[in-house]
């Protein structure tokens, strides 16, 4: 059956270079390398996704600049009391910065989910295509992300008091944080699982559904997310370093954040791709069919 689906796809379809995803299982490095081969299909479609990202961020960027210096400074010099608007700002450019983020992510596994699964680029989608996309679609991953948000503020919390408590703070720092790993790796799944699979896969459920197709692929899970976490920790760092370093002056600091930003946003991308890459794979893993969605209304299974 998936044979001939496969034949009347490439026959309805003479001009796309067909190219699905190896049917042998991968291991962390191949999930790791797939990754990198779906962004070099198409470099240009890379350039537009990563743009797309850093110019909302580039934005919240210089106007945090603008805004919190002053406040910041007139703190420091003890010229009046501004720490209730400087915390007010604060969290204002967090809940941007929170969006703009949420949005990346989206956008990121809705446009690469296709370049992985059929090597059908989808750069010709327009811009407007994309945002109408979003507008309609946003609801269930942004639950999903607010439920993911939820749990690992709490978990840091509860990681933090019980490395206080317990005196034997290395070994239990050690084991917490590689929990945290395994729980980061369960999460940014249902993320994927929630735009991928959108409906009332959402929230509570996509969580679920995510728990479910980790099983059996645990450690992967957990190798893949440490390796993601040791990339993307000294990137994120030296983007925060370089929003609040104030010994610059503003045009500096603005172009120093901006140039830090690439890193961040070409490191968030990747980050996702391999997440959609293991997703796929927990789904092969658990013998379920791959339905593959296309621009023009067909569909393809990929296994049977």
């Amino acid at each position: 059956m998936a044979k001939e689906e496969l034949q009347l796809f490439e026959s309805t379809t003479p001009s796309m270079a067909f190219s699905s995803p190896p049917d042998h299982p991968l291991s962390t490095v191949g999930i790791l390398r797939e990754a990198i081969k779906t962004q070099a299909r198409d470099t240009k479609l890379t350039l537009h996704v990563m743009l797309l990202i850093l110019s909302p961020l580039s934005l919240i960027f210089i106007l945090h600049s603008i805004f919190a210096r002053p406040l910041i400074e007139m703190i420091e010099h003890g010229s009046g009391d501004h720490h209730t608007s400087l915390f007010v700002l604060e969290i204002a450019f967090f809940v941007a910065f929170y969006i703009v983020t949420f949005f990346g992510m989206v956008i990121s596994i809705h446009i690469y989910s296709p370049t992985y699964n059929i090597g059908r680029s989808t750069s010709s989608s327009s811009l407007r295509d994309l945002i109408s996309w979003f507008c309609f679609s946003w609801r269930g991953p942004f639950i999903t992300y607010l439920y993911v948000t939820f749990i690992a503020a709490i978990s840091f919390v509860v990681i933090k008091l019980v490395i206080n408590v317990i005196t034997a703070s290395m070994v239990v720092a050690i084991l917490a944080s590689m929990g945290s790993v395994y729980l980061a790796s369960v999460l940014m799944l249902a993320i994927v699982v929630s735009v991928i699979e959108g409906g009332d896969c959402k929230g509570e459920e996509a969580l679920k559904r995510a728990w479910k197709l980790m099983r059996g692929r645990e450690v992967q899970g957990f190798e893949v997310m440490l390796i993601l976490v040791l990339l993307f920790v000294p990137i994120f760092v030296v983007f925060i370093v370089a929003g609040i370093d104030d010994d610059m002056s503003l045009v500096n600091q603005s172009f120093c954040g901006i140039v830090a930003g690439i890193p961040f946003c070409l490191a968030e991308l990747y980050i996702f791709v391999v997440m959609i890459v293991f997703y796929f794979e927990c789904k092969k893993n658990h013998g379920e069919r791959l339905e593959l969605e296309v621009e023009d209304g067909f569909s393809l299974l990929s296994s049977s």
